[in-house]
C-alpha cells in the first residue's frame, strides 16, 4: 500500500475511480486520455499557449521558416547483425545499431532497404575508428511524416553544431530514400545509468548516502545544471520537446575510463554529457505562429505529463492538449526527482489505478516523498530547493527555465 502519512493529499479520488479502469499507465495517445481528480488544475488555453509564443526569444531572426526540407544525409552507413540488433523502439520508430561505411573509390549514397539491408560490397571499408551511428527508421506505416517533421526540427538545431552538440546528439541527415534518421549513436540512456546506480547504492547505504541523490550529489548537480541549460538552448530556439524522460535523455561518455567505479562521485569514475533524444512530440514556435496552428500532443508519457496537460487529454475537454514550455520544465522536473530516488515519484502506488489517480493529482515531490527514498527529497534538501519549483502544480508558480538557471547558479 502506498504510505505518505498526510490527509487529503491524494483528493477526493474515489469519485473518479471508475471513470479510469483500464486506462493505460505508460503512454497516452489522443482517445485514451487521463482524467483529473481535481478542478483547479489548470485548462491549456489559447492563452496560455499564448504565453508560451509570447516568451520565444526575438533577439534574432528565426531560421526554421527557411527549413522546407530536412539536411539530406550523404554518406552510407551498414547495419550491425543484419539489421537485427537495435538500440530500442518508440511509439514511432525503431532504432538501428550502424556504422559508418566510405567507398573506395568514393560514389553516390546508397539506397539501403529497412531493416534488413543487403550485403556490404567488396568495395566498402568500415571506419573503424568513427563513432557507431544509430539509425532511427519508421516503425510504422504512418510514421514518414513524424520523422521527416522531426528530421526537420534536428536540421534547425544542429545548425550551430558547436552549441547544439552540448544539448543534442549529433544529427548527420536525413536518409530520404528510407525515411530515416541518421543520429550519432549514443547506447546509455539516463533511465539506464540511475537504475545502476540505484540498485548499488541500496547495497551499500550509510546514513549518509540516504539523504543524497542515488547517482551522487556531484552528479546529479551536474546532470541538472546541464539539462536545464539544454532546455533554455531549446526554448531559446523557440522548441518545446514535448516528451521529457529519462528514457529521452542520451548520455554521451566525455572522460571514458578502463576501470568501472560505482560511485558517480569517485574521481576515477567515468563523466556523461546529457543530452535530449526523440524530437517526435516536438514543434517550433516563432513570434508568428498562432496557437491554433500548433499541432496537438500525438502521444504522452503520463508519470512525466503535466496536470495541465493531462487534464487537456481528458475525452471531455474541448480545450486543445498542446505541449509548452511550461510542460516541458515540469516533465524535466520529474525525471530530475526521479533520478534522485533511484525510482518512480508514483513507485509507492499500490496498482495501475491508484497510478493514475497520483499522476492527475500533480503533486510529484510529495508522491516521492512517501516512498524509500523520502530523505533525498526531504523538505528544504537540495533536491527541494533546485526542482521544487519545477514541478508545481499551477503553471504560473511554476519555474520558468531562465529563474530556473537563476537558481542552479546559486546551487552549484
Amino acid at each position: 500500500m502506498y504510505k505518505n502519512g498526510r490527509n487529503g493529499v491524494l483528493g477526493d479520488m474515489q469519485a473518479v475511480k471508475q471513470e479510469i479502469l483500464g486506462l493505460e499507465t505508460t503512454r497516452f495517445r489522443r482517445g485514451f486520455k487521463p482524467i483529473s481528480s481535481n478542478q483547479q488544475h489548470l485548462h491549456l488555453t489559447s492563452s496560455s499557449i499564448d504565453h508560451s509564443l509570447s516568451t520565444v526569444n526575438t533577439s534574432k531572426p528565426s531560421s526554421w521558416i527557411s527549413i522546407e526540407k530536412p539536411r539530406e544525409f550523404a554518406g552510407e552507413y551498414q547495419f550491425g547483425g543484419n539489421g537485427s540488433e537495435i538500440y530500442g523502439k518508440g511509439a514511432w520508430s525503431t532504432v538501428y545499431k550502424a556504422t559508418l561505411v566510405i567507398s573506395t573509390p568514393p560514389t553516390s549514397s546508397a539506397i539501403i532497404e529497412l531493416p534488413t539491408p543487403p550485403p556490404s560490397p567488396v568495395n566498402k571499408v568500415f571506419i573503424t575508428n568513427f563513432k557507431p551511428l544509430a539509425i532511427k527508421a519508421a516503425g510504422r506505416r504512418d510514421a514518414k511524416p513524424v520523422l521527416e517533421k522531426e528530421a526537420r526540427i534536428l536540421t534547425y538545431l544542429t545548425a550551430n553544431t558547436q552549441k547544439s552538440s552540448q544539448h543534442v546528439a549529433d544529427f548527420l541527415g536525413y536518409d530520404t530514400p528510407n525515411s530515416a534518421l541518421v543520429l550519432e549513436a549514443v547506447p546509455l540512456t539516463l533511465s539506464d545509468y540511475t537504475a545502476a546506480l540505484a540498485a548499488t547504492t541500496r547495497q551499500r547505504t550509510t546514513t549518509t548516502s540516504r539523504s543524497e541523490p542515488v547517482i551522487g550529489t556531484r552528479q546529479w548537480l551536474t546532470f541538472t545544471s546541464n539539462l536545464v541549460a539544454g532546455l533554455k538552448f531549446l526554448k531559446d530556439k523557440g522548441v518545446v520537446h514535448g516528451d521529457i524522460k529519462p528514457q529521452n535523455i542520451l548520455l554521451r561518455e566525455t572522460t571514458p575510463t578502463s576501470s568501472p567505479s560505482t560511485s558517480c562521485d569517485d574521481d576515477s569514475a567515468p563523466t556523461y554529457t546529457p543530452l535530449f533524444a526523440d524530437f517526435s512530440s516536438s514543434h517550433v514556435l516563432t513570434p508568428t505562429t498562432l496557437s491554433t496552428s500548433i499541432e496537438e500532443i500525438g502521444a504522452v508519457t503520463a508519470e512525466y505529463t503535466a496536470p495541465e496537460l493531462l487534464l487537456a487529454l481528458r475525452p471531455s475537454n474541448p480545450n486543445r492538449a498542446v505541449a509548452t514550455f511550461a510542460t516541458d520544465v515540469f516533465a524535466l522536473g520529474v525525471t530530475l526527482i526521479q533520478v534522485a530516488i533511484g525510482e518512480s515519484c508514483y513507485s509507492g502506488a499500490a496498482n495501475g489505478m491508484m497510478k493514475n489517480l497520483m499522476m492527475n493529482e500533480g503533486r510529484p515531490m510529495e508522491f516521492a516523498r512517501g516512498g524509500e527514498g523520502f530523505m533525498r527529497v526531504r523538505k528544504g534538501g537540495l533536491v527541494d530547493r533546485v526542482v521544487g519549483g519545477a514541478v508545481a502544480k499551477k503553471v504560473e508558480e511554476r519555474f520558468e527555465v531562465e529563474d530556473w538557471v537563476k537558481v542552479l547558479e546559486g546551487e552549484v
